[in-house]
């Protein structure tokens, strides 16, 4: 072959390679971009990256930190999902690109095509774990692109680079340049001459010893588990990550490319398209497959709702769960709290799933951070404005800063008047990059109640504001419900709040005992479900129902009564039988959900 077919050659090969980059950028791009995009939500809001010097401090204490902060860094960009999912995706194609290039540069034989395309395809499979930092995929990127240009230069360097830079890589990416030495090891021992195979390795690892001994025993005041490992991600919420485990002996093994040679079948066309490309789709589908069987369905629409919520898109948030019903608690119960606020819990609370079992109207006090995260918005909605600042407060102590839980300590202490406290927070929330508006708009309100009270939300929590302070059962959520009724009984919210209550706990002697509270408070009609309550009561002559001066049962509510009864009777009575029947047109009301709760 002349040289212009070789070239012609070597350029196809390269395309070809290129392609399988892209279609592995494309991969990922599209999938947290639009598929598992609550990844990156969920990251998003877990975290605050600050551009101030104290923020910065908080990560110099410690092997890796800096690591962390670029890591927070990237993640505030993940506010834009399509730029957040272009980033990572651009990262993992660099890490690929690098690997590619560092397989190609050891090694003619084309066995270990498949790698780049390997571990590319197990940094996305470990990111479909919500919990899985990005500062990983910056710790890789890092690591395989000074381990190419290390082998790269490595006659200019003559083997002094890896020694010098170790000390300083360690601080800067903590358990991540253990990586790099083992790879270094490994290549040294393959590529040196013979009497420097064995003596330098010896050497880098007994300054790696040396490095790492130095630094828990002096230098920082940190575990050896944390000194050895981390940041590496061996482990998240959901235990131990058995891909990570993975990702590094797939990195540590790149080095040994350089023991293949090339073999005669890779001279066959086939057996040459199959190593090159074949083999990196067959790793790329399998993986591919691997993500699809971890993406959770449950996951996507409970981040879904949560955003909803968090952007106050409260009637779009309800028409999603009424297609997508959820048995999950904390999605219930923020589609109560989005009924409440829109004046619909007693309403409409039966369109949705409601568990006896568990009470979707609030969050008891636990020390989990995911509870006291959400917790709060119950208080806050309530009129209970310190404990909602407590909830913050707690967030904040066990998560650190993130973009929910600074603007409630900042909404509460607006309300509450505590404006310096205020002021301390809106200027954290400033030195953010896509909260910067918000704390701008809060910062107007500072020391002005009359501008305060113009606010939509603000405006209407001050005035349900409790000002007399009581004692918080926060493992007792409904009595506290009774303590805000007792010091404010025309709080509306608090009101249906009760009533909601009683009907999850099919209490009704007390439903009607607290009927005369709804015209005290300027009702105009008894709530649906609560007219469903007291119509049956009515009329299967359980008791007296109290006469009120405006209000009565509605005539509809007698009727579709007397209709649901009529089916169950038609079954004998038996549960189970009329169940698929009274479903059909009955499943959204007070009664259904007593039967069949």
């Amino acid at each position: 072959m002349n040289l212009s077919g070789k070239i012609k050659k070597v350029n196809k090969q390269e395309a070809g390679a290129y392609l399988l980059l892209i279609l592995l950028f494309i991969v990922s791009f599209v999938l947290y971009g639009f598929i598992a995009d609550y990844v990156l939500f969920y990251q998003e809001k877990d975290s605050l990256f600050i551009f101030s010097t104290n923020y910065l401090q908080t990560f110099l204490d410690r092997p890796g930190g800096l690591l962390e902060y670029s890591g927070d860094f990237l993640t505030t960009f993940y506010y834009k999902k399509i730029l957040g999912a272009f980033l990572l995706s651009m990262i993992i194609f660099l890490i690929v690109f690098y690997i590619q290039k560092i397989v190609s540069s050891l090694s003619q034989s084309k066995i270990f095509h498949f790698l780049p395309i390997a571990v590319g395809g197990v940094l996305i499979l470990l990111q479909s774990d919500y919990h899985f930092e990005a500062y990983t995929h910056i710790g890789v990127l890092i690591v395989v692109s000074l381990f190419y240009y290390t082998i790269r230069y490595s006659s200019k360097l003559k083997g002094f680079f890896p020694v010098i830079i170790f000390p300083i890589l360690f601080y800067l990416i903590g358990g991540f340049a253990l990586i790099y030495g083992i790879m270094v090891i490994f290549w040294i021992a393959i590529t040196a001459e013979i009497r420097k195979k064995i003596l330098l390795p010896i050497a880098f690892l007994i300054e790696i010893i040396t490095v790492v001994f130095v630094s828990k025993e002096y230098l920082f005041y940190i575990t050896q588990h944390d000194i050895l490992l981390a940041p590496l991600p061996f482990f998240s919420e959901s235990g131990i990550l058995k891909p990570v485990i993975l990702l590094v002996l797939l990195l540590a093994i790149i080095p040994l490319a350089k023991f293949l040679k090339p073999i005669k079948i890779e001279k066959k066309k086939f057996a040459n398209a199959f190593f090159r490309f074949g083999l990196p789709l067959l790793v790329l589908t399998g993986i591919i497959s691997g993500i699809t069987k971890n993406i959770n369905q449950n996951n996507i629409g409970f981040f879904k709702v949560e955003k909803m919520y968090f952007d106050n898109q409260l009637g779009e948030m309800i028409r999603y769960n009424q297609r997508n019903p959820s048995s999950n608690l904390i999605v219930n119960y923020y589609n109560n709290l989005a009924l409440s606020e829109t004046g619909q819990l007693c309403s409409r609370m039966f369109s949705f799933p409601q568990n006896s079992n568990y009470n979707p109207l609030f969050l008891t006090w636990e020390t989990k951070v995911e509870i006291f995260k959400r917790g709060g918005y119950f208080y806050y909605n309530l009129g209970l404005i310190n404990e909602a600042h407590r909830w913050a407060y707690e967030a904040m102590v066990m998560n650190g800063y993130t973009p929910e839980i600074m603007k409630m300590l900042i909404k509460t202490d607006l309300i509450n008047g505590n404006f310096n406290t205020a002021e301390k927070y809106i200027n954290i929330l400033k030195r953010t990059i896509y909260y910067r508006d918000d704390a701008l708009y809060y910062e107007r309100m500072l020391n002005d109640n009359a501008l305060l009270a113009k606010d939509k939300e603000l405006g209407s929590k001050k005035q349900i504001k409790l000002e007399d302070d009581f004692f918080i059962l926060s493992k007792e959520p409904e009595a506290n419900i009774d303590y805000v009724l007792h010091a404010d009984s025309l709080n509306k919210i608090a009101l249906e709040y009760k009533f909601a209550n009683l009907m999850l706990k099919n209490d009704v002697e007390s439903i009607i005992k607290l009927l005369p509270s709804l015209e005290k408070c300027g009702y105009s009609a008894i709530p649906k479900h609560i007219d469903e309550a007291v119509t049956a009561y009515k009329l299967l002559n359980v008791g007296e129902v109290p006469e009120l001066k405006k209000l009565k049962i509605s005539v509809d509510a007698e009727q579709r009564f007397s209709s649901y009864y009529q089916v169950f009777r038609q079954y004998n009575n038996n549960l189970a039988a009329a169940k698929q029947t009274l479903s059909r047109n009955f499943s959204n009301t007070y009664w259904y959900y007593v039967f069949y709760k």
